[in-house]
């Protein structure tokens, strides 16, 4: 079943299994939701969080992402990861932004 999540490439050799039912996203995008909706659920000083600091949490998914595109040699643990960190952040970073 695919959904309409343009960003997410939904393919099932790269989505987790709940239960013997897997999920109609892939990990990594599944740990960006997480991670944006456990960084709004957590009261965050935002004045000790920076930009930079955002920043540097998005690039290993970022890193990941690149690797797993031309060289396919990660994990749906490292997706996982990436994504929940690299959600987090962006959730952060939309934050000090707005």
């Amino acid at each position: 079943m695919r959904l309409v999540f343009p960003l997410c490439n939904q393919k099932p050799a790269t989505a987790i299994k709940v239960c013997g039912f897997r999920l109609p996203i892939c990990s990594r995008c599944l740990g960006a939701v997480l991670g944006s909706f456990s960084a709004t659920a957590i009261p965050v000083t935002l004045s000790l969080v920076t930009v930079s600091t955002c920043c540097l949490l998005i690039l290993p998914m970022a890193w990941d992402g690149y690797k797993s595109y031309f060289a396919g040699g990660t994990t749906n643990g490292k997706r996982f990861v990436t994504g929940l960190l690299a959600g987090g952040a962006l959730s952060v970073l939309l934050g000090l932004i707005f």
